[in-house]
């Protein structure tokens, strides 16, 4: 009696794992090796020719906005700024802004996939090109 209640469990576990095996993913592909943090920083950063905190959060702000995210958290005062977006999946990018020397700030844009760090180049280049073009200036070279 036993066995006949085992075998359509078991071919129902089958089907399932066949179904699931045709799952992927178009958030990171594992196959390929880790690009290094230092390549990973700089996509994530640009420099700017500017001490104005308060203007180039704003500027980043009106970006994310551009870009058609919903900035659900902004405190000028720590330099950070937070934005969602609902695409085929929910991103999170938050902005910071940091002093760097007297007359330049650092910007750093990190994006999320959920929990899942976004890797690609494009969201960043995006970002930052919007950002340049409302704050007027080029991003300093690094270095």
């Amino acid at each position: 009696m036993r066995s006949r209640f085992l075998l359509p469990r078991i071919a129902r576990l089958a089907l399932a794992l066949v179904a699931l095996s045709g799952c992927t993913s178009d958030l990171h592909d594992f196959s390929q090796p880790p690009e290094s943090a230092a390549m990973l920083a700089a996509r994530r950063s640009r420099m700017f020719a500017t001490a104005d905190m308060r203007s180039a959060l704003r500027a980043a702000i009106a970006a994310l906005q551009e870009l058609d995210f919903i900035v659900d958290r902004a405190d000028l005062a720590s330099g950070a700024v937070s934005g969602v977006k609902a695409d085929q999946y929910l991103m999170r990018v938050t902005v910071t802004a940091a002093p760097s020397g007297a007359d330049r700030l650092v910007i750093r844009a990190v994006a999320r996939y959920d929990v899942t760090a976004v890797l690609e180049a494009a969201p960043y280049e995006k970002f930052f090109a919007v950002l340049a073009r409302i704050l007027a200036l080029e991003p300093l070279p690094p270095g």
